[in-house]
């Protein structure tokens, strides 16, 4: 599960208590698009991320499907200061396995290490079965 820990006030008392938010995922898709909140609290640095991605960590204890994996299939950066100036564009992997790079009308070849590397705004993810 995902959870955070943040401090609120108790109404009553007007005590700061650390109060714990949590969410899970009961059934996992077949395509899981991850959007990282770049803009308004911007996170500017680079997120780490992987090829595989395995849910487990995330699934509802009520779930039956434990360990959904998942593999990177394309990302989404975005070029620029804020979501009204700059540029997206994307990365994608072919059903034969390589990547491309799609920028406007210009496509290129590019690597795992070269997505990985990148300052992702979406992450694309298949299921694996």
């Amino acid at each position: 599960m995902a959870a955070i820990s943040i401090n609120v006030k108790v109404v009553t008392c007007k005590k700061l208590v650390t109060a714990r938010k949590q969410m899970s995922v009961l059934q996992a898709p077949n395509i899981l698009v991850v959007q990282l909140k770049r803009f308004g609290r911007k996170i500017d640095k680079a997120i780490t991320f992987g090829e595989i991605l395995v849910l487990s960590t995330f699934m509802s204890k009520a779930s039956k499907d434990l360990q959904p994996e998942y593999k990177l299939f394309g990302i989404i950066v975005h070029s620029g200061f804020s979501p009204e100036s700059g540029h997206y564009y994307a990365y994608v992997k072919n059903p034969s396995g390589r990547w491309y790079c799609c920028n406007d009308s210009f496509v290129s070849p590019s690597t795992l290490q070269e997505v990985l590397s990148k300052k992702a705004y979406i992450l694309f993810f298949i299921r694996s079965w």
